[in-house]
C-alpha cells in the first residue's frame, strides 16, 4: 500500500501548492508596491497643505518603485487575468510625475546648464 494520492493526482496537487505560494508572493509584492504609492499621495497632500499654511517644506515623490514591484507581481501571479495588477502603478502619483512632469520640465528648459 502506498502513501499519498494516486499517481495521476500528484501533478495537480503540486500545481495547486505552487499556485498558492505564487499567489502569496504576488499579494506580498502588491502590498509592497502599495506602500510607496500611498506615501507619494501623502507627500502631495502634505505639500499642498504646507503651501496653504505658508510652510516652506517640500516632500518629494518616488517614481517607478510601484511599477517595478508590480511588474514582479505580474510575473509571479499564477492566474490568467493579470491586467488588473497595473491599476496600482497607474494610481501612483509619483509615476505620473515622472511620465508627465519630467518631459514638461525638459521642454521648458528647467535642466539647462547655466554658466556660473
Amino acid at each position: 500500500m502506498r502513501n499519498g494520492p494516486p499517481h495521476h493526482l500528484r501533478p495537480q496537487v503540486q500545481r495547486t501548492i505552487e499556485n498558492k505560494i505564487r499567489l502569496a508572493a504576488a499579494v506580498a509584492l502588491l502590498l509592497m508596491a502599495g506602500y510607496p504609492a500611498v506615501l507619494n499621495w501623502w507627500g502631495v497632500i502634505s505639500n499642498i497643505r504646507n503651501r496653504l499654511s505658508g510652510i516652506d517644506k517640500n516632500y518629494s515623490t518616488g517614481p517607478l518603485v510601484s511599477v517595478l514591484l508590480s511588474a514582479c507581481a505580474y510575473l509571479v501571479y499564477p492566474f490568467a487575468p493579470k491586467g488588473w495588477i497595473w491599476i496600482l502603478p497607474a494610481m501612483d502619483v509619483g509615476n505620473w510625475v515622472a511620465l508627465i512632469g519630467l518631459p514638461v520640465a525638459v521642454i521648458r528648459g528647467k535642466f539647462k546648464h547655466r554658466p556660473r
